[in-house]
């Protein structure tokens, strides 16, 4: 909240320098009208700003903001040298709600949840991953990143999380850094080497338009869906040695290279079904 209102200070020294060019010293020596108008200036310009910005937090209520009013008052007042009225106090916190539910950035640290198994309805299992910022007040700071669900007989998937690049690598058969960064730069700096197409929007959008291709027509048919489909047939016990297995690669790779070594040591491995639950297959001593 406080990182939020001396960004807010910012926008606020921009239009002073903008409308009072000869000016050095912020809102020095201005009129009560002026700093009113400065004030009202910088809550349009950032209200503006954020009317577009992506929600990452559609569930924080606020109640924290709110039932602070006072002292996002008088820390405001400070920080921003400026008296506020009653109704610049109530578009500040405002504003400051919506920049908590928008900003994410400033964010560094935060922890991922996976949640997989059955509903008390649901006959194929189903996963759901969500990031968790912290907590202001009594609102949990989470966002949602992806859900997915098996919804016939046959079907399978394999989700990576966190360390993803590794398993995504053996599963589709090349590194996703490759494809989507590396491939298209290479192909666009070719075509403009070679003098086939001029126009930098073009070669841009056929080095996309490449990876798109490579995407359905070898990384899906000859990699990725292969794989799914033997995952498919395989009984519950190997999908457990599998995914040690996939996990096992990727602390391989860490290990062997200048990577940070962040994956190893033993790994927990578990069964969930719909008859038996959750069941260990392998789990380490922490007494040991």
């Amino acid at each position: 909240m406080l990182r939020n209102l001396f960004h807010f200070k910012k926008y606020i020294s921009d239009i002073y320098q903008l409308e009072y060019p000869d000016n050095k010293d912020d809102n020095n020596g201005l009129s009560k009208k002026e700093v009113i108008k400065l004030l009202s200036s910088a809550l349009k310009k950032r209200n503006d700003v954020l009317k577009n910005a992506k929600i990452h937090f559609p569930d924080f209520s606020g109640k924290f903001i709110l039932s602070n009013t006072e002292l996002v008052k008088n820390i405001a007042e400070q920080a921003l040298q400026i008296q506020l009225t009653e109704r610049h106090l109530e578009e500040l916190i405002n504003l400051l709600i919506f920049e908590v539910k928008t900003r994410i950035d400033g964010i560094v640290n935060h922890s991922g949840v996976v949640f997989v198994g059955y509903g008390d309805e649901e006959i194929f299992p189903s996963v759901c991953s969500v990031e968790i910022f912290g907590k202001l007040g009594a609102d949990f700071l989470y966002k949602l990143n992806e859900t997915a669900h098996i919804v016939s007989d046959g079907q399978s998937m394999v989700y990576p999380f966190a360390q993803a690049d590794v398993i995504n690598t053996f599963i589709r058969g090349i590194d996703p850094d490759l494809q989507f960064n590396i491939l298209p730069k290479l192909l666009a700096e070719f075509l403009e080497k070679t003098g086939l197409v001029n126009e930098e929007k073009t070669r841009y959008e056929l080095a996309n338009h490449f990876s798109d291709i490579l995407k359905e027509k070898v990384i899906d048919e000859k990699y990725r869906d292969p794989i799914l489909e033997i995952v498919a047939s395989l009984p519950t016990i190997n999908l457990a040695e599998m995914a040690e297995a996939l996990i096992n690669i990727t602390s391989l790779r860490r290990h062997h290279s200048k990577d940070q070594d962040t994956v190893g040591g033993h790994t927990d491995v578990a069964i969930i079904s719909k008859v038996d639950g959750f069941v260990w297959v392998k789990r380490k001593n922490n007494l040991a």
